[in-house]
């Protein structure tokens, strides 16, 4: 179930990354990142009062996770910022190469709490294999 959910992920990504840098080119990269950002809160509002959920922040949590929506903000902006010139393809390509390698980092060494995930030889040929189709893509 949940590798059907990261495929529907990545092609939603895809369809996102095409509507937004549409948007872009409408309204310009501040304005789109502020649309997409603003109508992301309507929503995530609306579940949130839908399933009858409060807010609720926790002093315990630690600082980085409150800056997490920046985060997500500097993402969509990257993307309707290099969408224009690159297109989705090579967007997404480059893209996932960034994710590749930082997530291999973040689980080989643990980061943010995580259960550590050693690299092994069988990631790296993994990687080179990945590598060598997003260069072929791009």
């Amino acid at each position: 179930m949940e590798g059907i959910m990261v495929l529907a992920s990545g092609m939603l990504i895809a369809i996102m990354l095409g509507i937004n840098g549409s948007l872009a080119n409408l309204v310009g990269n501040n304005m789109s990142v502020f649309l997409i950002h603003f109508t992301g809160l309507i929503v995530i509002c609306l579940g949130i009062l839908l399933k009858g959920k409060k807010i609720r922040y926790s002093k315990e949590l630690p600082l980085y996770f409150y800056f997490t929506g920046f985060l997500g903000v500097a993402v969509v902006a990257c993307n309707v910022a290099t969408f224009k010139n690159i297109g989705i393809s090579n967007t997404i390509a480059l893209g996932l190469t960034g994710q590749v390698f930082f997530s291999a980092l973040i689980d080989h060494y643990g980061l943010f709490n995580r259960e550590k995930n050693k690299i092994g030889r069988h990631k790296i040929v993994g990687f080179v294999f990945i590598f060598i189709g997003i260069c072929l893509v791009v």
